[in-house]
């Protein structure tokens, strides 16, 4: 790990805290007028105070030349969501627990965002509350009827309003969303509702068109309540990528003067130049670092469940020998004294394998960290 001071990754707290209750990622396919899309799901589990509560999350792709009936089909579906208890080939039928759809409506999305501060019990949920509120002042406080006096749920109700009837505002809440469960409920992108702990339950997530007929079974997901949650692989280890340097020279024009004195003077000058060259290039290297790390096969194949990545930097004075062997937790992180970096997830360009992420060049960086002067 080459770093001028000990930095560590990890994914999000969140969707570290929920782990995966299985290694639940399947590539489910829909036909829909002649198209074939491309649906991939994910399923997971946390424990609060007792209840076992389960998240399904999914992402639907929409290939281009799609006709225009399924384009806007698909373009804010409406999937009902079925359970029955046990794994998928036990007996007993489905019933219907709920329907997943956008929705824009105030206590509506109140309801939703209290329901997913669940899924971090290592929060309060008057803190979850409070920064989606204050990030959503952040990103939409322009909006028309937007005002930080609001409550946090009527913010993001007028957010998904401006998103649903312009879609430039939709980045901005998928990036929200990647800290905040409750915003892809209010998408219309996942489902959180307990669950047994006591063993399996089965979910299916069926298609439905804009009269509420059914068009099929898109996704099949197991979530064991009983099991116990297993956090998601570790990221490869951060990389310095280094900083390019650019050559400079000495104007002619600059001190020309006291340089045509004498060849002495002029030696004077270069040398100075030079100096001042070598401690502005050491100040900017040892002040900022370019990052970037691998992400290691078993992590891309659950990577519906990453939302990205937080960056830890200490005094390498500080670090355990032991961690750059089997990674510090994260409360090993916050007693050695360590500064979270980045506000928002980091989300990588690339998928790197280990051997790209040692030798590839300087332009190859997700994150900079700056050190203040």
């Amino acid at each position: 790990m080459k770093t001028h001071f000990g930095k560590f990754l990890e994914p999000p707290v969140w969707m570290k805290a929920l782990g995966a209750s299985l290694a639940l990622l399947a590539s489910l396919i829909w036909t829909a007028s002649a198209q074939t899309n491309l649906m991939v799901t994910g399923a997971t589990h946390v424990e609060d105070g007792g209840q076992a509560m389960g998240y399904i999350l999914f992402q639907t792709e929409t290939p281009e030349g799609m006709d225009e009936a399924t384009t806007a089909l698909l373009a804010a579906p409406e999937f009902a969501v079925y359970r029955k208890a046990g794994a998928a080939d036990a007996a007993g039928d489905y019933e219907l627990t709920g329907v997943i759809r956008p929705v824009a409506d105030e206590p509506t999305v109140a309801a939703l965002l209290q329901r997913s501060w669940a899924l971090r019990p290592d929060l309060p949920a008057a803190f979850q509350e409070e920064s989606l509120g204050e990030k959503l002042d952040n990103m939409f406080g322009n909006l028309s009827g937007s005002a930080a006096s609001q409550s946090t749920a009527a913010k993001l109700s007028n957010a998904i309003a401006a998103a649903l009837a312009d879609p430039a505002f939709l980045g901005d809440l998928e990036l929200l969303a990647k800290t905040f469960p409750g915003v892809n409920l209010c998408l219309g992108r996942a489902w959180a509702g307990a669950i047994s702990a006591a063993g399996p339950t089965t979910f299916e997530i069926r298609l439905r068109d804009a009269a509420g007929a059914e068009l099929g079974v898109t996704a099949r997901v197991t979530i064991d309540g009983s099991q116990a949650a297993v956090p998601l692989p570790a990221p490869g280890n951060p990389v310095d990528a280094g900083i390019e340097v650019s050559e400079a020279a000495l104007p002619v024009e600059a001190f020309s003067e006291f340089r045509s004195e004498s060849p002495a003077n002029d030696d004077l000058a270069e040398d100075g130049f030079e100096s001042l060259k070598e401690q502005a290039a050491g100040r900017k290297v040892n002040r900022a670092v370019r990052l970037r790390w691998a992400t290691p096969v078993p992590l891309r194949q659950r990577s519906i469940l990453l939302n990205g990545y937080n960056l830890w930097r200490l005094p390498a004075a500080a670090v355990d020998e032991g961690w750059l062997a089997a990674g510090p937790s994260l409360s090993q992180l916050q007693s050695a004294g360590a500064v979270k970096v980045n506000g928002l997830p980091i989300l990588n360009d690339e998928d790197l394998d280990a051997a790209t992420a040692e030798t590839a060049g300087p332009d190859t960086s997700f994150f900079t960290d700056e050190l203040e002067a």
